[in-house]
């Protein structure tokens, strides 16, 4: 069997064709030509195709003598001529059973269940495609490969212009499986766009398949237009109105299970616990927090709401980000706390904590020699054995040895400090930034607002929620 090149062929009523973009339809059959479409019927699955005529993917089905075909009896033969009768091929044939009976079957009368699926089968036909479709196809092949293990997938393509400081941040956080860390940067150096950055990367390598974001109720729409907006992802904002929808048309439905990634005030948790039992039990792999400075915590009177709510999310979800421009607003106590809900087995002792953060100038000391390749003097390199608790002697080599050196750095981050965990950068060390200047313009209070609930009740706590805290 072989396939003509349909450059060169009429169309013709009764021809039979192979269709070169759906070949399970099987063979096809000319029942219809005009001046500019060319009508196929397809038996095997009783569909009708119509195609241009001058760029019908089309295979003219042309069988040799010595084939063996079938016609619509099912019955086989062996072809032994072929000639054109009026563009329609005449086959002459033995029957298989007595080869010396020979008689003519027209193309028309072929069985419909040829196919050529398997590629060996479309490599002896002859259908072989055009050599650059073959290579566009690899070069495409070779690009997605060289992408999916490039160090910046899921950085790249925001619709922002990314600082170095926001591109190491989102890096070193995004690749880690279920990272736990408090973004701190501070108030205008990009903390969301680092967020943004890191749940992008986390869904598109498949780290994170369902994301929570929970923040103040004020910031709800910002956070959903910019996700969208700079990064093209799609969160959908639960808020009472629409969870209550979703109650109405199924009380049975878990409301947090029919997304993936979801925007929430804490507060819609806060005051509905039903909503609050189906969040938990719907299960999230990365859990966002803005303005985690107002999770309030102290030794003496626990947690507020919100830091137990959050507290509650991030035992049971793997990944947690923490955002705060001021981490330490509320305190010591608070700091410690927050760090506590990212990594409760290091951060278990809050007096431990403390004394950690008075003796930790030493350690950034040593640690600032070795980022900055600095050779360390006998008495830092006595100092580092202790922090490290490591003998002199293991450290002699360590500003001649470059591995011992990084393996040194690295150990103080994991040992000391906040390690791994904090990432925060300031204007003061991050060139380039302009200054915030505030300029208050005091508006009247309109008669229609005094003492109504828009400067009273819920939504003063929303608009003003400072004034609630330990220093408003």
């Amino acid at each position: 069997m072989s396939i003509a090149s349909l450059h060169s062929t009429e169309f013709a009523v009764g021809q039979r064709y192979l269709s070169d973009t759906e070949s399970e339809l099987g063979l096809g059959v000319v029942i219809d030509v005009d001046d500019r479409c060319v009508h196929i019927l397809f038996p095997q699955s009783e569909e009708t195709r119509v195609y241009a005529k001058n760029s019908a993917p089309l295979s003219r089905v042309v069988f040799k003598v010595g084939d063996t075909i079938s016609d619509q009896a099912g019955k086989s033969y062996t072809v032994s001529a072929v000639e054109e009768v009026m563009g329609v091929l005449k086959y002459s044939v033995n029957e298989h059973e007595n080869g010396a009976v020979s008689k003519g079957i027209m193309e028309t009368r072929l069985a419909a269940n040829i196919t050529l699926a398997k590629p060996l089968e479309r490599l002896l036909a002859g259908r072989i495609e055009r050599s650059d479709w073959y290579d566009l196809r690899q070069d495409i092949l070779r690009m997605q490969s060289a992408l999916a293990g490039h160090p910046l997938k899921g950085l790249m393509g925001a619709r922002v212009d990314i600082i170095e400081h926001q591109l190491y941040i989102a890096h070193e956080v995004g690749k880690r499986i279920a990272p736990r860390v408090l973004l701190a940067d501070e108030v205008g150096l990009g903390k969301t766009i680092e967020a943004g950055l890191i749940i992008h990367q986390q869904l598109l390598t498949g780290k994170a398949e369902r994301v929570l974001i929970l923040v103040p109720d004020s910031l709800q729409y910002q956070w959903m237009i910019e996700l969208r907006r700079r990064f093209n992802l799609n969160f959908a904002l639960f808020d009472l109105v629409r969870t209550a929808a979703i109650k109405e048309h199924d009380p049975e439905q878990n409301v947090f299970a029919t997304e993936q990634c979801v925007i929430a005030g804490m507060d819609l948790l806060l005051d509905h616990p039903d909503l609050y039992d189906q969040a938990m039990e719907a299960g999230f792999d990365l859990l966002v927090v803005d303005e985690a400075h107002h999770l309030h915590w102290d030794e003496a009177q626990g947690g507020n709401d919100k830091y137990d709510l959050i507290a509650d999310f991030a035992e049971e979800t793997a990944g947690v980000m923490l955002l705060t421009a001021t981490p330490e607003q509320l305190g010591a106590q608070s700091h410690f706390a927050r760090l506590r809900l990212l990594d409760p087995d290091r951060f278990d002792d809050l007096d431990e904590f403390i004394d950690g953060q008075d003796a930790f100038a030493e350690t950034a000391a040593v640690a600032s020699l070795l980022i900055e390749d600095k050779p360390l003097s006998d008495g830092q390199i006595t100092a580092l054995s202790s922090l490290l608790t490591i003998s002199v002697d293991e450290l002699a080599t360590i500003n001649e040895d470059e591995k011992l050196r990084t393996y040194a750095l690295n150990e103080l981050l994991d040992r000391h400090g906040t390690g791994r965990i904090l990432f925060r950068n300031t204007r003061e060390s991050v060139k380039g930034f302009y200054g915030r200047s505030s300029q208050p313009y005091p508006l009247p209070l309109p008669e229609a607002w005094v003492d109504s609930y828009q400067t009273n009740g819920k939504l003063r706590e929303q608009l003003w929620g400072e004034e609630n805290q330990p220093d408003g």
